[in-house]
C-alpha cells in the first residue's frame, strides 16, 4: 500500500524517538510537542483515509460524489459500559498540515476555514459494550467559495471529543485526506456532424433545414436548460470579416426563423433533447453570388464554453447548375496547362498531370485519403462555362460524387462557385464511351485558377479523375 496511505506502529515509534533524541533548542518544543501528540494519535489507526474524489461544478455550484467517502471509526482504550457520545470538529492549524507533511513528505494545499464540515453535525455514540463505533467519522464539502480549478487533495485534521474522561479515547486526532477536481460545467454549440462552421449552399426551390446541438461538457444528474440567441448585425459581421478576412454579408431579416430558441439536456445525458432548428424560409432576401454570416450564441455566461459559445452558420451561394448537363461551347486550348493535387497513388504513380495526357485509359488516382484536391492553372485568365470530366477507368469507383470547385485569379485567394453533386460511374461506360460529368456554372467564371476540393467519393476513400476538359 502506498505510505502516504498507510502508516504503522512501528515506524510511528521511530518517529517519538526522533523527536526525544534530537530535538534540543527551546523553540521547538512546542512543534515537537505537537508532533508527538499527532504521532501517538496516529499509531491507533493503520491508514490515513482518503476519498476516491469528488467534482465540484463551480459555475453550477454542483457537488457530484464520487464512488468511495473517506471516515475513520472512533476508538476506544476499552468497551463502555454505557452509550458514549463523541464530537468531531476539523482543527484549522496550519502547523497540524505542516507536521502531517513531513511526516509524509507531501505539499498539501492551504485549507481554507469553512471548507468542510463534519458530517451528520459531528456526532456520533458508541454503543454499549463496544470498543468502537459502528458508524464512521466523515467530512463533507461546506462552502468551496474560492475554490481554484484544478486537482486538489486536502489534509483535513480532525479533533474528537468524548462527554466522559472514561474509558477514554484510543485518539483524539485523526486526519482524512479529501480529493477534489473541481471543474466548470460547459456548454457549447455544434452542428450534427459536429465541430465546425455550417456551410449552406443557396440553393433556390430547396427547404434548407439547419439544426444545431448544445452539448454538455459531462453528464449531470440534473436538468440543464439552454438558450441561444441569434446575431447577424452589421457590427458583428463587420467584426468577423476584419477577423477572418472574408466579406461576408448578415443574414437579412425576415429571411429565417429559429425555433426553439430554449431547449433542455435532459439529467444524465449529454445533448439537447429535441436540436434546434435553423430554417431558411426565404431564400429570395439572399444574392445568389453573396455570401452571408449567421451567428447562434449561448445566452448564459455562467455555463457557454470559453471555447465553442457560438455557432456560425454561412450561406453560400452555389454557382453550379444542379442539372450537371447542357454545357455548350468551344473546348479551351489546354496547352499551357499545369496541374497538382494533394496527393496521389503511388505505388502505381498516379500523378495528377495523367489528367492532361489526352488518355481515357490513364487516370489520376489519389492517396487514400479525403477530401482531397486537384488544382489547375490553365497559364492564362479565361471565362469558362465549365468543364467537362472523363471519370476514372483504372478504379471504376474512384469518383467524385460530390465536389466543391473553387476559382482564384492568383492561385492564393480562392473563391467558392458552389457544391457539384454528381452520380457514380455507369457500367455501361468505358473509356471509348465515357460517362461524362459535367461542371457547369449559372454565370460564366472569368479565373486562371480551379481547385476541385473532392469531398465523397464511391469508394469511401480514393477519388480521381480520367481526363479534364474546360468549356468557354
Amino acid at each position: 500500500m502506498n505510505k502516504v496511505k498507510k502508516t504503522n506502529i512501528y515506524g510511528l515509534m521511530i518517529i517519538m524517538l526522533h523527536i526525544i533524541f534530537f530535538s534540543c533548542k527551546k523553540d521547538d518544543i512546542a512543534a515537537n510537542n505537537l508532533e508527538a501528540e499527532i504521532a501517538k494519535n496516529l499509531a491507533a489507526y493503520n491508514e490515513i483515509p482518503i476519498n476516491s474524489g469528488d467534482t465540484v461544478l463551480l459555475n453550477l455550484n454542483l457537488v457530484l460524489l464520487g464512488k468511495k467517502s473517506a471516515g475513520f471509526p472512533v476508538l476506544l482504550e476499552k468497551a463502555a459500559g454505557s452509550d458514549l457520545e463523541v464530537t468531531a470538529s476539523i482543527d484549522n492549524n496550519p502547523q497540524l498540515i505542516s507536521i502531517y507533511d513531513s511526516l509524509y513528505r507531501t505539499h498539501s494545499p492551504v485549507l481554507p476555514g469553512g471548507l468542510f464540515k463534519v458530517s451528520r453535525g459531528g456526532k456520533l455514540t458508541v454503543n454499549a459494550g463496544q470498543l468502537q463505533s459502528a458508524d464512521s467519522i466523515k467530512i463533507e464539502l461546506n462552502d468551496g467559495t474560492g475554490l481554484k480549478i484544478g486537482n486538489h487533495t486536502y489534509v483535513v485534521p480532525v479533533r474528537l471529543e468524548s462527554t466522559v474522561k472514561k474509558p477514554g479515547l484510543k485518539s483524539k486526532l485523526m486526519f482524512l485526506r479529501y480529493k477534489l477536481l473541481v471543474r466548470r460545467l460547459n456548454v457549447s454549440l455544434q452542428g450534427l456532424s459536429g465541430i465546425g462552421d455550417i456551410i449552406v449552399l443557396n440553393t433556390p426551390d430547396v427547404v434548407q433545414n439547419i439544426f444545431v446541438q448544445a452539448r454538455l461538457s459531462q453528464a449531470v444528474p440534473r436538468n440543464i436548460e439552454v438558450s441561444v440567441e441569434t446575431v447577424s448585425n452589421q457590427e458583428f459581421v463587420a467584426a468577423y470579416n476584419a477577423a477572418n478576412g472574408t466579406k461576408h454579408l448578415p443574414f437579412p431579416e425576415g429571411g429565417y426563423t429559429i425555433a426553439p430558441s430554449t431547449g433542455v439536456i435532459p439529467a444524465h445525458k449529454m445533448f439537447l433533447s429535441e436540436p434546434i432548428l435553423v430554417q431558411l424560409t426565404n431564400l429570395s432576401l439572399f444574392n445568389p453570388s453573396s455570401i452571408y454570416l449567421l451567428a447562434l450564441k449561448i445566452k448564459d455566461d455562467k455555463i457557454a464554453s470559453p471555447n465553442n459559445h457560438t455557432q456560425y452558420i454561412i450561406m453560400r451561394g452555389n454557382n453550379i447548375d444542379r442539372s450537371n448537363t447542357g454545357l455548350n461551347g468551344q473546348p479551351i486550348e489546354r496547352i499551357g496547362w499545369r496541374v497538382k493535387a494533394l496527393g496521389y497513388y503511388r505505388q502505381e504513380n498516379l500523378v495528377p498531370e495523367l489528367v492532361l495526357d489526352g488518355d481515357h485509359r490513364t487516370a489520376w488516382d489519389s492517396d487514400g485519403q479525403l477530401p482531397q484536391w486537384l488544382e489547375l492553372d490553365m497559364g492564362v485568365m479565361e471565362t469558362v462555362k465549365g468543364f467537362s470530366i472523363v471519370p476514372s477507368y483504372l478504379y471504376r469507383e474512384d469518383d467524385f460524387l460530390q465536389m466543391e470547385v473553387f476559382s482564384s485569379n492568383d492561385g492564393i485567394n480562392w473563391e467558392s462557385q458552389g457544391l457539384y453533386t454528381g452520380t457514380a460511374t455507369s457500367d455501361q461506360s468505358s473509356p471509348a464511351t465515357p460517362d461524362l460529368k459535367t461542371v457547369k456554372f449559372v454565370n460564366p467564371v472569368t479565373a486562371r485558377y480551379f481547385k476541385f476540393n473532392i469531398l465523397k467519393a464511391t469508394s469511401g476513400n480514393y477519388t480521381g479523375m480520367g481526363e479534364l476538359f474546360g468549356i468557354k
